[in-house]
């Protein structure tokens, strides 16, 4: 069973994935776990960054698909790595892109996963 964030801080977090099942059942996880946080949803990469660029301070943790239409994660990754936004990659195959993303700080979760597990690596690299 996951913890609930214990902190009750105001956690800001935004989510990427083209595919709205998986926001859907994601954001209902981060809400359940994150009660006190602001959580943002978006399924583009290219108006995620958008999003990103327009308040570089705003985020405290991005999690991001690697393969999306109109703007992939991988360029989601390097922008965070850039505003040091704390990032965590969502995605079936991110290691098959281990070439692309060798210089960059990310936390790292497979495709499918737990609501139990994601919230684990959550919770986890928020506190860290």
């Amino acid at each position: 069973m996951i913890k609930k964030n214990q902190d009750n801080k105001n956690h800001k977090i935004l989510f990427i994935d083209d595919e709205n099942d998986i926001v859907s059942l994601f954001k209902d996880v981060l809400d359940d776990l994150l009660p006190s946080s602001t959580i943002n949803t978006e399924n583009c990469g290219r108006t995620a960054m958008e999003r990103i660029t327009k308040d570089p301070n705003y985020y405290d943790l991005v999690i991001t698909d690697l393969r999306m239409p109109n703007g992939n994660g991988l360029k989601v990754v390097k922008l965070c790595n850039e505003l040091n936004i704390k990032v965590i990659i969502h995605s079936s195959n991110y290691s098959s892109y281990h070439i692309h993303l060798k210089d960059k700080k990310f936390e790292a979760i497979d495709k499918p996963a737990s609501g139990e597990m994601f919230g684990e690596k959550v919770i986890d690299c928020l506190a860290a």
